[in-house]
C-alpha cells in the first residue's frame, strides 16, 4: 500500500519543526548576548556548548526543509540534547539554571519533539524520558524552576505525541483509502478499456470479416460462371487488405483507424479520399467544407475561471479517426440501403467541435427503431439483412462516436431520404479542486481540532499545579486583592478552566464561529491582565504567574486550529503587547528577568507559529497528496489496461486465425474459388456464426456466443457438436471466461470428425465443463506432452482454469475447472492414477443440466 498521505505528513511536520529550531538558533544568541558580560565574557569556554547547539539547529532546520531526517540524526540529536542538559550547570549561570526561559530547554525540548515526530511511540517514549532525566537531574537543586521546565517539556512531547497520532491515523486511512479508489478505479479503467476495445473488434469484424463473408455468400460480380480473371484478383486482392487491416488492428501495430500528423489536415484529407472511394464504387458524392471561427454554441458562456474559445482548438487523432471510420459504414450504409447513388457530406468546423453530414434522397427508413442502444428494436422486411443494418448503425456509427465523448444523429423517414451527422464537442472541465482533497483536508482539521482540545484539557489540569502550589507566594500588585491573596490563584484556575471547557467542547465538534474566536481572545487578554494584578513586581514573568505566561497559549489553541490566520493572529498579538507592556514596566535589566521576559514572549509566539505553519500546510498537502494519488492510479490503470487490451487482442487474433482468416486466406492464395457453390455455403454459415457472435445472440454457442465460429469450423470438418449447459455464465470472471473460451476453441479444432460432447455447469465465479469424443491420443497442442504417453493426464499451466486431459478406453476427455485449484497430490502410477476419484470433482456439478443442442449440420 502506498504512503502518500504519511509521507506528506511527516515532511509537514518535520518543516514546521525546522522553523522553530532556526528561531531556537536565534533565541540562543540572544541569551548569550543577554548573560555577555555575567558569564560567556569571563569564562570563553562556557560558549563551546550554545555555539555547537545554535550550529546544529541551523543544520537541523536546513536538512528538515528537506526532507524527513534520518535516523542516525535523529539519534544524534537525542544524544546531543541529553548532554546539553547534563552538562547546564557549567553552561548557563546559577540563576538560570532548570529556567523555563533557557536555551538549554529548548535543545532538549526540540530534541523530544524530534524523537516524538521521527520515532515510533515506545522509542519516543524512552528518549522523552532521558532527555528529561538528563534536564532534571544536574539541576534538581534548583527548585521549583526546574521542575516547572520539566513538566512543560514533557507535557509538550506527549501533547505532540498525541497529536501527531491522531494526524497519522487520518493518514493512514487516507492512504488505506487512496488505494483502495485507486483499486477500484484500477479495475473500472480496466472494464471500460476492455469494453471499448470490445466494441472496436465488433465494429472492426462487422465491417471486414462479416461484409466480406456475407458478400462472397451472396455471389455478387463472382456469381458462379460470371467471374472473369480480372474480377477473381479483385476478390483476391480484397481479402488479403482484410486480412492486413485485422492482423494489423490486433497485433498492436495499428489500430485500424489511427492517423498521425495535423489532425484537422488529415480529416479534410480522409473525408475526400472516402469520398473518392465511394465514387469508385459508383457513387457520386459531392463535399463541402465550412470553418465558422466561432463556439458551435456562442450562447452557453464559459466558466468563469476559462476564457471563451476563440481560436481553434485541434480535433484529437482518435477523434479524427472515429469521425472518418464512421463515415466509412455511413457511405457504405448509402451505397448498400438507400437504392440512390449519390450522396452529400458536409464537414462544418467550429473552434470547439465538428460535425460531420451525409445526405441521401434515398428511400429512407424509420431511424426511430435504430438508436445507439444496443438493445434497440430491428425492423423486418427489406432486401438486406436486419440484423446488419442494426450492427452497423448501433455499432459502427453510435457506437463509434460515443467512445470518444460524441454523438450521431440519424434523420430518415420512409420516401424521404436520409440524414446522418456525427458530432464531436470540446468538453468543458472546471478547475476545481477535487472531492477527495476536501474530504482528506477536513479529516486532517477534525483530527487537529481533536488533538488541540486533549492538549488544553491535560495542560489546564497541569495548571492546577502551580495553583496550589505556589498560592500566595507572591503579593498581590493590586492592594485590595491582598486579603484574599491564597485564593486569587484558585479563583483564577476556576475561570480558566471554564474558559478552556468551553473551547473545547465546541471544537471538538465543529470550528469556533468568528463571534466564539473573539470572546475567547478578550477572555485572555483580561485572565492576563488579572495575573499580572494577582502578582507583584518581577513575579510578573516568573511561573508564579503561571495565568500570564502558561495558560494564554493554551486558550488561544481553539482559536488557532479554528480560524484563518488574520483573525486568530489579532488575538496574539494583543495578548504579547498586553505581556510585554506589564513586564517592562515591572522588570528590571538584569539578564534573568530580560531572559525571562524574551522567552515567555518566544514560548508563546513559538507556539501559535507553529500550529498555524502546520494547519495550511496540511490544507495544501492535502490536494496535493490527492492530485499525485489520482495521476499514479490513472497511469497505473492506464497500464494495466493497455495490457490487458493487448492480451485480448492477441488472444481475437489468435480465434480469428483459427476459425475465419484460414476462409479469406485461402481466397487470396489462390487455393479456394470463391465461385465454387459449396465454398459460398461454407462463408455464408461462417458470416452467420459471426453475426450471431457479434450480436450475442446466444445460437448454437448458448451463453458462450464467443464459441459461434469455432463451432462452425468444426462443422465444416464434419464434428458433430453435442452442447449441455446449466447455470450462471453471466458471472464467470473475464479472463477465466475467456480462456474457457480458448480451451473449447482449441478442443474443437483438434477434434476429429464425429460427435464431440460439451458439459458445462457454472456456478458464476466457479464451475467445470467436461469434453469427449472417441479418440486414442489426447488432444493436440497444449493439452498433451508427447503422443508417446497418451493415458497421461496433463496441467496446461492456465492462470484461470484447471485443465487435465486425458485418454479412458477410446474416449478423450479434458476436464476443465475454475477457479484454479492446488494440483492433485502426485499418484503412483499412470494406471492407479485413471481410477483414482478426483476429490474436487463434483463440486460445481449440482446443478442438474437444463439446456441441450445437437448443432450437427
Amino acid at each position: 500500500m502506498s504512503t502518500r498521505a504519511q509521507d506528506a505528513l511527516a515532511a509537514v511536520l518535520f518543516r514546521g519543526l525546522a522553523v522553530l529550531r532556526a528561531l531556537a538558533a536565534v533565541f540562543t544568541v540572544s541569551y548569550v548576548a543577554i548573560w555577555w558580560g555575567a558569564l560567556y565574557h569571563p569564562r570563553p569556554w562556557a560558549l563551546v556548548v550554545p555555539g555547537i547547539v545554535a550550529a546544529w539547529n541551523l543544520y537541523c532546520a536546513v536538512a528538515a526543509a528537506r526532507r524527513a531526517p534520518p535516523r542516525a540524526v535523529v539519534v544524534a540529536d537525542i544524544v546531543i540534547g541529553c548532554l546539553v542538559g547534563l552538562t547546564a550547570p557549567w553552561t548557563v549561570p546559577d540563576a538560570s539554571v532548570g529556567d523555563t526561559s533557557s536555551w538549554v530547554l529548548l535543545a532538549v525540548l526540540l530534541a523530544g519533539m524530534n524523537a516524538v515526530i521521527a520515532l515510533r511511540a515506545v522509542w519516543a517514549l524512552i528518549a522523552m524520558v532521558l532527555l528529561g532525566a538528563a534536564h532534571l537531574w544536574p539541576a534538581i537543586d534548583y527548585r521549583p524552576q526546574v521542575l516547572t521546565s520539566t513538566a512543560l517539556m514533557l507535557f509538550v512531547g506527549a501533547g505532540l505525541s498525541q497529536a501527531t497520532a491522531r494526524l497519522r491515523r487520518v493518514a493512514l486511512e487516507a492512504d488505506s483509502w487512496l488505494a483502495a479508489v485507486a483499486g477500484r478505479a484500477r479495475a473500472e479503467t480496466i472494464a471500460v478499456a476492455r469494453a471499448r476495445a470490445d466494441r472496436a473488434h465488433e465494429r472492426l469484424l462487422h465491417d471486414t470479416v462479416l461484409n466480406t463473408l456475407a458478400g462472397l455468400s451472396l455471389g455478387g460480380a463472382v456469381a458462379t460462371g460470371a467471374a472473369d480473371s480480372e474480377t477473381l484478383a479483385q476478390v483476391r486482392s480484397r481479402c488479403r487488405r482484410i486480412i492486413a487491416l485485422v492482423e494489423g488492428s490486433l497485433d498492436g501495430l495499428r489500430t485500424g483507424d489511427e492517423t498521425s500528423g495535423d489532425p484537422d489536415v488529415l480529416l479534410d484529407a480522409r473525408v475526400a479520399e472516402l469520398a473518392e472511394d465511394a465514387t469508385t464504387d459508383g457513387l457520386t458524392v459531392t463535399v463541402g467544407f465550412t470553418r465558422t471561427g466561432q463556439p458551435r454554441w456562442p450562447e452557453r458562456a464559459a466558466p468563469a475561471d476559462r476564457p471563451s474559445v476563440l481560436t481553434e482548438e485541434q480535433i484529437p487523432a482518435d477523434v479524427v479517426a472515429v469521425l472518418t471510420a464512421a463515415l466509412r459504414e455511413a457511405l457504405r450504409n448509402v451505397q448498400r440501403h438507400s437504392g440512390e447513388n449519390s450522396a452529400r457530406i458536409s464537414v462544418t468546423r467550429w473552434t470547439d467541435g465538428v460535425q460531420l453530414r451525409i445526405d441521401d434522397d434515398g428511400r429512407g427508413f424509420d431511424a426511430t427503431r435504430f438508436g445507439p442502444d444496443p438493445l434497440s428494436a430491428v425492423p423486418g422486411g427489406g432486401d438486406h439483412h436486419p440484423e446488419d443494418i442494426r450492427l452497423g448503425i448501433t455499432r459502427s456509427i453510435h457506437g463509434r462516436m460515443a467512445d470518444v465523448g460524441g454523438w450521431a444523429q440519424i434523420f430518415s423517414t420512409p420516401g424521404l431520404g436520409t440524414r446522418v451527422e456525427l458530432n464531436w464537442q470540446r468538453p468543458h472541465s472546471p478547475m476545481v479542486p477535487p472531492a477527495d482533497a476536501t474530504d482528506l483536508r477536513q479529516s486532517y482539521e477534525r483530527a487537529a481540532r481533536r488533538a488541540a482540545g486533549v492538549a488544553v484539557v491535560v495542560g489546564v489540569s497541569l495548571l492546577a499545579l502551580p495553583a496550589v502550589a505556589y498560592r500566595g507566594l507572591s503579593p498581590p500588585s493590586v492592594a485590595a486583592l491582598a486579603p484574599f491573596s491564597p485564593a486569587v490563584s484558585l479563583v483564577l484556575w476556576l475561570l480558566v478552566a471554564a474558559l478552556a471547557t468551553w473551547g473545547v467542547a465546541i471544537i471538538w465538534r465543529r470550528p469556533l464561529t468568528v463571534i466564539e474566536a473573539l470572546v475567547t481572545q478578550g477572555s485572555t487578554v483580561l485572565l492576563v491582565l488579572a495575573g499580572a494584578a494577582a502578582t507583584s513586581g518581577g513575579d510578573v514573568i516568573s511561573i508564579y504567574n503561571w495565568v500570564a505566561i502558561a495558560a494564554p497559549a493554551l486558550l488561544l489553541l481553539p482559536v488557532t486550529v479554528s480560524r484563518p490566520w488574520k483573525q486568530w493572529a489579532g488575538g496574539v498579538i494583543a495578548v504579547v503587547v498586553t505581556q510585554l507592556v506589564l513586564g517592562l514596566g515591572r522588570v528590571g535589566t538584569a539578564p534573568l528577568e530580560l531572559v525571562r521576559l524574551i522567552g515567555t514572549l518566544y514560548g508563546f509566539s513559538v507556539m501559535q507559529l507553529f500550529i498555524a505553519m502546520i494547519w495550511p500546510a496540511l490544507r495544501t498537502t492535502a490536494e496535493s497528496v490527492i492530485r499525485a494519488a489520482r495521476l499514479d492510479a490513472e497511469l497505473d490503470a492506464g497500464q494495466a489496461a493497455a495490457a490487458a487490451v493487448r492480451r485480448d487482442r492477441a488472444r481475437r487474433l489468435a480465434r480469428l486465425n483459427r476459425d475465419v482468416l484460414p476462409l479469406l486466406r485461402a481466397i487470396a492464395d489462390g487455393l479456394a474459388d470463391p465461385t465454387d457453390e459449396s465454398n459460398r455455403r461454407l462463408y455464408a454459415g461462417r458470416a452467420r456464426a459471426v453475426r450471431r457472435m457479434l450480436a450475442g445472440s446466444g445460437g448454437r454457442a448458448g451463453p458462450l456466443a464467443e464459441l459461434e465460429t469455432a463451432i462452425d469450423a468444426a462443422e465444416a470438418r464434419g464434428v458433430v457438436v453435442t452442447l449441455q449447459v446449466a447455470g450462471d455464465f453471466a458471472a464467470i470472471p473475464r479472463d477465466a471466461r475467456d480462456e474457457l473460451v480458448d480451451l473449447l476453441s482449441e478442443t474443437l479444432e483438434g477434434a476429429p470428425p464425429g460427435r464431440v460432447t460439451i458439459t458445462l455447469l457454472s456456478g458464476g465465479a466457479f464451475g467445470e465443463g467436461y469434453v469427449s469424443y472417441p479418440a486414442t491420443v489426447p488432444p493436440p497442442g497444449r493439452f498433451t506432452g508427447g503422443s508417446d504417453q497418451p493415458a497421461k493426464r496433463v496441467d496446461t499451466g492456465s492462470r484461470s482454469i484447471s485443465v487435465d486431459a486425458s485418454v479412458e478406453e477410446g474416449t478423450a476427455i479434458v476436464e476443465l475447472r475454475w477457479p484454479l485449484l492446488p494440483p492433485d497430490p502426485p499418484q503412483p502410477t499412470p494406471t492407479d492414477e485413471r481410477h483414482q476419484e478426483n476429490p474436487n470433482r463434483g463440486k460445481t456439478a449440482n446443478v442438474p443440466c437444463t439446456r441441450t443442442r445437437d448443432v450437427a449440420p
